[in-house]
């Protein structure tokens, strides 16, 4: 079974490979996330049986790592391959209510500066 590992900081992701992959990486309000499905590994040699779930992280100033890897059998029978449900949203935290909050407080000001609101 082939897989791209995703390590961040201390936590290791396997993403199965087949038949597709997305990991989609993006920049929000000057915040970088990630968001994949997949399995989070603490180490192969002590990792239960585990089931495929969502993750969304916030990626601060540390380096991501990706690879291509084959699992090893004892590994991939480890895995349960269950359905995930889809994404959806992630809920906003307070620092994104903060954030969008002093986004529309200056657009506001740069509307009512230029005369298009009172």
């Amino acid at each position: 079974m082939k897989a791209i590992e995703f390590k961040y900081k201390e936590r290791t992701f396997l993403i199965p490979a087949v038949p597709f992959t997305s990991v989609l990486i993006y920049q929000r309000y000057g915040d970088y996330y990630t968001d994949l499905q997949g399995w989070e590994v603490t180490s192969e040699q002590t990792m239960n049986q585990i089931e495929k779930q969502n993750f969304h992280l916030n990626i601060e100033e540390d380096n991501l790592e990706f690879k291509i890897t084959s699992l090893t059998p004892s590994v991939a029978v480890k895995l349960i391959d269950n359905e995930v449900k889809s994404f959806g949203s992630f809920p906003l935290t307070d620092q994104d209510y903060g954030q969008m909050l002093d986004k529309f407080y200056t657009l506001e000001k740069f509307l009512k500066k230029e005369g298009l609101i009172d």
